[in-house]
C-alpha cells in the first residue's frame, strides 16, 4: 500500500471520528444519561421515530429493527420477562420470544440489513 493511500485512509478516519464526536454532542448524550434516554434520543434524531411510531403495527424498516432492538435491550439491560416486554412494545409474548432469538442470531451472524440499524444502539447493551 502506498504512503499516499495510507495518508488518505488516515484522513478519512479522522473525518469520521470528528463527525461521530459532533453527532454525540448534537444528541446531548452524556455518560450520566440512561440507556433508555440515549435510545430514544438516537431514535428521534437518526430515524425520526418515537414510542408511538415504534409500537404501531407497521412493518417498515427501520422501525421493525428499532422495535426488535428495544425489546432485546429491555431483556438484556432490565431483565424484563417476555410478557413484560410484550406489554411495553404492544406485541404478543410469543412474538417477543421469536424476535429476541432473531436479534441474537442477526448479531451473531452480523446480518447486514439489521446491523445497519443495530450499530447505532449496540453500545447500549449492558
Amino acid at each position: 500500500m502506498s504512503k499516499q493511500l495510507v495518508l488518505q485512509k488516515i484522513e478519512h478516519l479522522q473525518n469520521e471520528l470528528k463527525n461521530l464526536k459532533e453527532s454525540v454532542e448534537m444528541l446531548g448524550i452524556t455518560d450520566e444519561s440512561t440507556w433508555k434516554e440515549k435510545f430514544w434520543t438516537i431514535c428521534r434524531i437518526k430515524y425520526n421515530v418515537d414510542y408511538n411510531k415504534m409500537t404501531a403495527k407497521g412493518k417498515s424498516e427501520p422501525i421493525v429493527f428499532i422495535r426488535q432492538i428495544y425489546g432485546y435491550l429491555l431483556h438484556r439491560n432490565m431483565f424484563l420477562s417476555d410478557r413484560e416486554i410484550a406489554v411495553q412494545i404492544n406485541r404478543e409474548r410469543s412474538t417477543v420470544v421469536t424476535t429476541r432469538q432473531g436479534v441474537e442470531s442477526s448479531i451473531k451472524l452480523k446480518e447486514a440489513k439489521f446491523m445497519r440499524v443495530y450499530k447505532h444502539f449496540k453500545h447500549l447493551a449492558q
